[in-house]
C-alpha cells in the first residue's frame, strides 16, 4: 500500500492522476479494475478530465513530466512504447467509458448497494435520491395536513413555534425554519445517535434532564438569592461595595435573577479572606457573606458544563419531538416513492456487514476491482 500525504494546492490531482496513468501505461486494459474515489462531483470531473488529457498529450508525444517519472518507475520503457500505450489505454477508455470508474464516494456505495438487493431486501426498481430539500418539504406540508386531526402532533409544532421564537426572538417563516432544522435528519450524527429516533425514549431524556436541571439550578439560584435578601434587609447601597454594579457583589443579583455565567476576576479576588469588600461594608457583613461567595462559586465550578448543557438541550425539547414526526412522515414519502436517501446507504452497508466477515462483500465486487 503507498499512501500519499498532501495537504490543499499541493498537487494531490496532479499526483494521483500519475498513478492512474502509470498503471494503465503499464497495461493498458487495467483500466477495467482500477477505482478511483473522490468525495465531489467536482473533483469526479477534474480527475476524469485530468487522466484523459494527460493520456492524450503522451499519445501525442508532447513534452511532458509525466514521461520522465514513467521512465523512472517503469524499468526499460522508452519514450515510443509511452506514447503507444498511451494512445491504446486512451482508446479503451473512451471506447468503454462506462467501465472509467472515477466516482464520489456516494456514488461507488450505491453500487455496492445494487449488489446486494436481495439481501437488502430493496426494490428492484428503487432510486437512490439527492434532492433532499424536495422531500423535505413534501414531508413538512404531509405533516401540516395531518395536523388537524392529531393533536399530540399539533402540541410538538406550537411547542417548535415557541421554541423558535424564543431562540431567535424575532420572526418565524415556519415551513423555511422547520426544514433547516430538519436537515440534521441527513446527518451522519443524527442517524448513529439513537437517542433521537424514538420518542419515548426522546421524552424520558428531556424529563430527566429537565428534574435535574431544576433540582440544581434552584438550589444555586436560592442561594444567590439568600444573599440579596440579606443585603437588602442590612440596608446595603450596593454602590458601598468594590466597584458597585459592575463589582463582585453584583455575581449574587445576576444568580439569583437566573443568569448564571462565569464569574471574573473581581468575584476571585472577593474570595480571598483578606480582600477589602468595601470602606463602608462592616466586618460582620463580609463574614456573614463571603462563605455564600464561596459556596457558590465552588457549586459554579462543579456543575458549570452540566448547567450550560442541560439548559441548550432543553431549549430544543419540542424541536426534536417534532423532529421524530418529520422523519415519520418523510419516511412515507420515500416508500411511496421507492425512494432511497443517500445516508440510508451507509446505514445499510453498516447493517449488511455486522454480522459478515469481510469476504461476503470482496464475493460481489472483489473480482472487478
Amino acid at each position: 500500500m503507498q499512501v500519499i500525504k498532501a495537504s490543499a494546492g499541493s498537487g494531490k490531482t496532479y499526483r494521483l492522476a500519475y498513478e492512474y496513468i502509470r498503471n494503465v501505461i503499464e497495461e493498458p486494459y487495467k483500466y477495467r479494475s482500477i477505482l478511483a474515489v473522490t468525495f465531489t462531483n467536482k473533483a469526479t470531473d477534474e480527475m476524469k478530465w485530468r487522466i484523459l488529457s494527460e493520456l492524450n498529450a503522451l499519445a501525442q508525444k508532447k513534452e511532458h513530466g509525466y514521461t520522465t517519472m514513467l521512465q523512472k518507475d517503469i524499468p526499460g520503457i522508452t519514450p515510443e512504447e509511452i506514447a503507444e500505450k498511451a494512445k491504446q489505454a486512451l482508446t479503451l477508455i473512451l471506447h468503454d467509458y462506462s467501465r472509467f470508474n472515477v466516482l464520489t464516494i456516494d456514488r461507488f456505495f450505491q453500487k455496492i448497494i445494487r449488489a446486494f438487493i436481495r439481501e437488502l431486501g430493496i426494490e428492484s426498481d428503487y432510486s437512490i435520491d439527492f434532492d433532499y430539500s424536495y422531500l423535505l418539504n413534501m414531508a413538512i406540508d404531509k405533516m401540516i395536513e395531518t395536523m388537524q386531526n392529531d393533536s399530540e402532533l399539533r402540541e410538538n409544532l406550537d411547542g417548535f413555534i415557541e421554541e423558535s421564537l424564543n431562540r431567535n426572538q424575532s420572526y418565524l417563516h415556519l415551513k423555511e425554519e422547520l426544514a433547516n432544522f430538519a436537515f440534521i435528519l441527513f446527518s451522519e450524527e443524527f442517524n448513529e445517535t439513537e437517542l433521537l429516533k424514538r420518542k419515548e425514549t426522546l421524552v424520558e431524556f428531556f424529563s430527566r434532564t429537565e428534574k435535574l436541571y431544576q433540582e440544581a439550578s434552584t438550589k444555586y439560584q436560592q442561594r444567590a438569592a439568600e444573599a440579596v435578601a440579606y443585603i437588602a434587609h442590612a440596608g446595603i447601597p450596593i454602590e458601598h461595595f468594590h466597584y458597585g454594579k459592575s463589582g463582585f457583589v453584583h455575581f449574587f443579583y445576576k444568580t439569583a435573577a437566573g443568569i448564571f455565567e462565569d464569574y471574573g476576576k473581581r468575584v476571585q479576588d472577593a474570595l480571598n479572606p483578606d480582600a477589602s469588600w468595601g470602606k463602608k461594608i462592616p466586618d460582620e457583613v463580609k463574614k456573614d457573606l463571603q462563605p455564600i461567595l464561596i459556596e457558590l462559586c465552588t457549586f459554579w465550578n462543579q456543575q458549570k458544563a452540566f448547567l450550560i448543557t442541560a439548559k441548550e438541550i432543553l431549549k430544543y425539547y419540542r424541536s426534536f419531538l417534532l423532529l421524530e414526526d418529520i422523519g415519520h412522515f418523510l419516511n412515507e414519502i420515500c416508500a411511496e416513492r421507492n425512494v432511497m436517501l443517500l445516508p440510508a446507504t451507509t446505514q445499510l452497508l453498516k447493517a449488511l456487514i455486522a454480522d459478515n466477515d469481510a469476504p461476503f462483500i470482496y464475493e460481489k465486487c472483489g473480482n472487478r476491482y
